[in-house]
């Protein structure tokens, strides 16, 4: 029992937590919360592969927030997205804004890529009712990334690119999105028949990605993570207010 605190089942608690906490340190197992600002889980599931082999624990936004992406390119999007979610949440956060830009649409949809139809059938059948039979079909896909601190400050930026074509009917049944009709010419395939490995090398995001991977290194080496099952401390325990001592009483 510490001379400061009175309260023994406190004390014991906060030992506790510390012990536990420094326990995981050794161990190398902490993780720290990269909350990413997507409600699409496909996107998710996507950066969780990327980012697999690093020190961040990724969870999808909650449903409750809902951000305006109002930026006329895709990088002004991603920090826009990045940087409110950070600020709402209180948490260190990663989002892209990625689309599709067809030449002979004039780069569109572009930044409207995911308001280009209700779902991803809808939008795909737009994009080639649009195109029709035109045999100008080149298209590139583009990612931008930001990362932003708990505070909201963007902190990193990234952008990717991959070029292709697109076809005239979709191939390929992996993926989400544009993937069916997106083809890679150097790679034989579309989007949508690669694996998750061929995708990650040569994919816009993948690029992207592999961009701002030495920032997230680096910021993982110097964030304090939180230790899975360690109860984060509060004020009251880091500064605990002494227990009335009682005092024997005459008549005892």
């Amino acid at each position: 029992l510490c001379c400061k605190c009175y309260n023994l089942q406190r004390c014991n608690r906060l030992q506790s937590n510390i012990l536990e906490f420094e326990s995981f340190l050794l161990n190398k197992t902490c993780v720290t919360p990269l909350v990413v600002a997507t409600q699409n889980f496909g996107k998710l599931k996507e950066l969780q592969h990327h980012l697999s082999g690093l020190s961040w624990d990724l969870q999808m936004m909650p449903e409750n927030l809902d951000v305006e992406e109002t930026g006329q390119t895709f990088m002004e999007n991603a920090c826009l997205k990045a940087s409110q979610v950070a600020q709402q949440m209180g948490q260190w956060v990663i989002a892209d804004d990625s689309g599709l830009e067809v030449a002979a649409l004039h780069g569109a949809p572009g930044v409207y890529s995911a308001r280009y139809g209700k779902d991803d059938a809808d939008r795909i059948a737009r994009l080639l009712r649009e195109l029709g039979d035109t045999s100008q079909r080149s298209a590139q896909f583009v990612c931008a990334i930001a990362l932003a601190r708990p505070d909201g400050e963007i902190v990193g930026q990234a952008e990717g690119i991959c070029a292709g074509e697109i076809l005239y009917e979709m191939q390929g049944r992996g993926g989400f999105g544009y993937d069916p009709v997106f083809y890679v010419p150097g790679m034989g395939l579309t989007y949508a028949e690669m694996s998750k490995d061929q995708k990650r090398e040569i994919s816009h995001r993948g690029k992207a990605i592999a961009t701002i991977i030495p920032q997230l290194q680096e910021l993982a080496a110097v964030i304090i993570p939180i230790a899975p099952g360690v109860t984060a401390l509060d004020q009251s325990d880091l500064n605990p207010t002494p227990s009335p001592r009682t005092e024997p009483s005459e008549a005892q």
